[in-house]
């Protein structure tokens, strides 16, 4: 089993369009059979990896944005047989967010192999949670929450980018916003993890929308 290409981030901070872009650039990033679109169900992930991920964090189910403070477990051999044969010998990746929290046990087992990092500004995290239409004590606290979250998942992310250097693995920290903006990022990250990505930035679709006020 190669080691995969792993994308790592809090929720809506661009995992699944970098997914995208390295499932169309050649790196199978979801088990066949599944529906990758984004409003279709999927949305380039591996259903697997998102079990092995609750085996690890020890629950049935977790929140995509929430702290966690309990031990690991480590993964099972059971688990990483079915994803043996699952991925083959081909190209692979996963992206899941609860990966920002167990990413540690994840490279035990898969010492090496690209990752790329993505991150939303805070601005753009708190107007989807924050909305003028209900800005009440609700809004406020789901504000509150949100920011929390992004805090606690990007210092995360960074103690996961540094042990990636300490391991002298391949690497890259994406800003969301640019990756839309800058038509020389995509070779840029193709450099840095050295995979293929495909550009598959569309503007009009709603995952790639700035969040407004309502």
């Amino acid at each position: 089993m190669k080691d995969p290409v792993i994308v790592i981030g809090m929720a809506r901070s661009g995992t699944t369009l970098v997914s995208e872009m390295l499932h169309q650039g050649g790196t199978s990033m979801f088990a066949e059979g599944m529906n990758p679109t984004y409003d279709g169900g999927n949305k380039y992930e591996r259903v697997l990896c998102q079990e092995i991920n609750l085996e690890i964090l020890g629950v049935k189910s977790v929140p995509a944005i929430s702290s966690w403070k309990r031990p690991l477990n480590d993964i099972s051999e059971a688990s990483l047989k079915r994803l043996r044969e699952e991925v083959g010998e081909t190209s692979w990746g996963f992206k899941d967010p609860r990966t920002t929290i167990t990413y540690f046990v994840w490279r035990k087992v898969l010492p090496q192999g690209p990752t790329i990092y993505t991150y939303r500004s805070h601005e753009e995290v708190l107007r989807h949670y924050f909305h003028t239409s209900d800005a009440g004590l609700g809004a406020l606290k789901r504000t509150r929450r949100a920011l929390k979250a992004w805090i606690h998942y990007n210092e995360q992310l960074l103690k996961n980018l540094q042990s990636d250097r300490e391991a002298n693995r391949r690497a890259a920290l994406v800003r969301y916003e640019e990756l839309m903006e800058d038509n020389d990022l995509i070779a840029q990250l193709q450099s840095a993890t050295g995979v293929v990505l495909h550009d598959s930035r569309k503007p009009s679709l709603r995952r790639n929308k700035q969040s407004t006020p309502r």
